[in-house]
């Protein structure tokens, strides 16, 4: 996924700034689950949910691009 959030901003579709808290949010969730922190990763996964939706909301990031990121979340969520 960070990838994906890689790709966004290199296409500029996303600002590299406004993208600084998901690949923080993604990279803390990658790192609970490599410890065995699954509670972690959750919250952390969620918290990138509740971000993305807010760029789309605001107009930051398209509904498009905004929801193939929380369906990637939620598929690690459900997994």
């Amino acid at each position: 996924m960070i990838i994906s959030v890689q790709n966004l901003i290199t296409s500029d579709k996303l600002s590299s700034e406004v993208s600084l808290p998901l690949i923080a949010e993604l990279n803390a969730a990658e790192s609970g689950l490599n410890s065995g922190h699954a509670g972690e990763a959750t919250v952390q996964l969620r918290i990138f949910i509740i971000e993305v939706d807010i760029y789309i909301d605001s107009g930051i990031l398209s509904p498009t691009n905004g929801q193939l990121l929380i369906d990637s979340a939620n598929y690690i969520l459900n997994a």
